[in-house]
Order: C-alpha cells, then sequence, then structure tokens
C-alpha cells in the first residue's frame, strides 16, 4: 500500500485542460515537418491513414486510429491518402519534468483502434460541436468528453494487458512509485486549491491582463507567499507560466483567424510585434509568420 500512497496524490490531482479541437481536412501529399508540440494532442481518424512520427517513432493510422501525442514530444507527419481527422488539444493540471503523464499514471500508449467502439467517434465529433457552441456551459461539456475519450484508451490499455494473459494488472513497481514522487518533489507539486484556481484562470484567459494585485486577491494570499506557492505548485514562475499560456494562445489564434500578427500580439501584451515574434520563436523554434502559413492546421 505504501507505494499507492505515494502516488495517490498524483493520480487525485492531474486532470486534462481542454484547449482546442477542429476536424482538419488534407491531400495525399501533406506533410508536416518535425516540430515540437507544447501541448498534449488526441486524434481521431474519420478517413484515410499516414505515418505520424512521435519522437522518431513512427506509427501507421487508419480509419477509427486513435492517436495520442504527448505534450513535449517532437511530431511530424505524411498522408498517404487525403486524410480526416479531429484533433484535440489539452495540457495536463501536474506536469512532471520529461515524463509522459498519461503514460506514467494508466498506462496510456500512442495508437488504439477503436472501429468497434461506436461511442468514441460521438464522443470526438460532440466535442468538435460543443466548442464552438455559444453557451456558457460548453467549458463543462469539452471536459466530459475529452475526460471520456481518455478512460476509454486507459481502459482499452488496461484491457489489452488482459488479453497477453497476465492475469491480473499488476500496479507499477515501487522504484515507479519512488520515481515519480522524486519527480513530484523536484517539481514540487502540492494540492494547494488556492493556487489551483490561479492555474486554471490563467489556463482558460490566457490574452486577460491580470495584476499580481489581482492575483494575490483571488488566491487570498500576500505577493510573496503568491510567488513562492505558485512555484511549488507549477514548477515555474508566474511570469513563465503565463507566458506559455500567451504563446499557446498565440498560436491557435495564428492558424484560425486571419488577424494581423501584429494585433494577436497587442492583444495579448506585447506593444511591439518585433519582441512578440522573438518570443514566439523562442517558445515554437519558428516565426509566427512561418508557424501560420506552415501549421497543419491550415
Amino acid at each position: 500500500m505504501k507505494g499507492a500512497e505515494l502516488v495517490d496524490p498524483i493520480y487525485s490531482n492531474y486532470s486534462p485542460i481542454f484547449l482546442y479541437v477542429n476536424q482538419y481536412s488534407f491531400s495525399e501529399k501533406w506533410v508536416y515537418q518535425e516540430s515540437h508540440v507544447p501541448y498534449s494532442l488526441v486524434r481521431y481518424i474519420c478517413s484515410g491513414s499516414a505515418t505520424f512520427e512521435v519522437n522518431g517513432v513512427a506509427h501507421e493510422v487508419h480509419k477509427d486510429s486513435v492517436f495520442y501525442i504527448p505534450q513535449g514530444c517532437t511530431l511530424n507527419c505524411v498522408a498517404h491518402e487525403p486524410l480526416v481527422f479531429i484533433s484535440v488539444r489539452f495540457i495536463g493540471s501536474i506536469q512532471l519534468p520529461e515524463t509522459d503523464m498519461l503514460k506514467q499514471l494508466w498506462n496510456i500508449g500512442q495508437l488504439y483502434d477503436f472501429s468497434q467502439h461506436a461511442q468514441m467517434k460521438g464522443w470526438f465529433q460532440k466535442i468538435h460541436v460543443c466548442a464552438i457552441k455559444r453557451n456558457t456551459y460548453k467549458r463543462l461539456e469539452t471536459r466530459a468528453y475529452l475526460n471520456l475519450i481518455l478512460a476509454a484508451m486507459a481502459e482499452r490499455s488496461v484491457s489489452e494487458i488482459y488479453e497477453e494473459d497476465i492475469g491480473y494488472l499488476e500496479p507499477p513497481s515501487f522504484e515507479t512509485m519512488d520515481s515519480m514522487r522524486h519527480r513530484a518533489k523536484a517539481s514540487h507539486i502540492h494540492n494547494d486549491p488556492r493556487i489551483r484556481a490561479l492555474v486554471d484562470y490563467l489556463t482558460l484567459n490566457p490574452q486577460k491582463n491580470m495584476s499580481r494585485e489581482e492575483m494575490c486577491k483571488l488566491c487570498g494570499v500576500s505577493a510573496s507567499s503568491l510567488r513562492r506557492l505558485f512555484r511549488e505548485q507549477t514548477g515555474k514562475t508566474i511570469h513563465d507560466f503565463v507566458k506559455e499560456m500567451r504563446m499557446i494562445y498565440a498560436a491557435h489564434r495564428l492558424v484560425t483567424t486571419n488577424d494581423p500578427i501584429s494585433t494577436i500580439g497587442y492583444e495579448l501584451g506585447y506593444e511591439s510585434s518585433s519582441y512578440f515574434t522573438k518570443i514566439f520563436r523562442e517558445t515554437f523554434g519558428v516565426s509566427p509568420q512561418f508557424y501560420r502559413k506552415h501549421s497543419p492546421d491550415n
């Protein structure tokens, strides 16, 4: 029981935070050059086939495949025929350094065949529909369907272990538990609802310029305590966390609108277009212009 007790706070505190969803259609000549992915992705292949390569490992996807792309990995794609897929972006409420959280916590792998699971396609379609609604509760719906999708993948992982005649699912080894506890301590992950509320707000509202006074009021702590607790909770400074969320939001705006790059940067608090470009390049490795032109979202 000791091992389970060590990792239980991580299990209970982790949740996927929905960012964006869309359906994409590409020709058989579509190629996505290798790029760093700053968020997690889960894709449902509606039709066609392709090769998705994650961290140098190639996977063949086809109709009814569900493919998971972990946060922080490298990705490149090649379509073999006209390809249509629904892609959901999300980040984890907890992210240990250099760790695939879904793999570590629930043994979720990269590729699944859900051709015999009609609900899966429905969940992807519904999360896509929910995201473009104008009601006030659409975030509840998108979160619910994302949780269902990931839970079904986790359940399939357990089923596959049973099918291999192991007989039962062994709990993670104590060595693995200790490793997770060590990484959790290194990242200072704690269960502090005050900081979690701020993290959720900043994640969902990256375009809003929230003052430190407002942050302190939301959390009910002093400025010095806020700095300390935020770093303990996330492993990042408030400045770095906000910058990361803003760059993810900027990338989303670049491929879903025709707004001028200077306008997107200004809305995020960057009065200098050149400085916005500098920060974006530091995050994604390319300029906003290049990202807009070559993103698979186009």
